[in-house]
């Protein structure tokens, strides 16, 4: 029988592996759904590593910055502020939070919308 999808598991989550894959085959996800779900889920991975270091490199940024001199003797005309407006990189940072919860909640929709809830009930027989 070929496959339809490849599950990277530990051979002591042999059990756990076999559930998931016995619940994909019951519930009639497609392998179509399942891409859809994990380039998803990579983007929201992927997402939230870059927000956090631009965070983490606008933070030290500031702090370092601040302790290194620009010039060795004083400019002769007065210096460009090099301190970033802070409306703009709120507004970014909320666009791209706002880009992450779209993404996960996109993902989870073509996940579930895959899903059959009756086919996943167990039976008593």
């Amino acid at each position: 029988m070929p496959y339809d999808a490849f599950i990277s598991y530990s051979s002591l989550d042999k059990a756990q592996a076999d559930a998931t894959c016995a619940a994909l085959e019951a519930s009639g996800v497609r392998r179509r759904t399942l891409r859809a779900a994990v380039l998803m889920e990579l983007a929201v991975v992927l997402g939230f590593g870059t927000l956090v270091g631009a965070v983490t490199g606008l933070i030290a940024a500031r702090f370092v910055l601040s302790s290194v001199p620009e010039f060795t003797s004083p400019p002769a005309e007065p210096t460009l502020s090099s301190v970033p407006a802070v409306g703009p990189v709120a507004a970014l940072l909320a666009v791209a939070a706002a880009a992450l919860v779209l993404a996960a909640l996109l993902s989870s929709r073509t996940l579930i919308k895959g899903v059959s809830a009756d086919l996943l009930r167990e039976t008593a027989e």
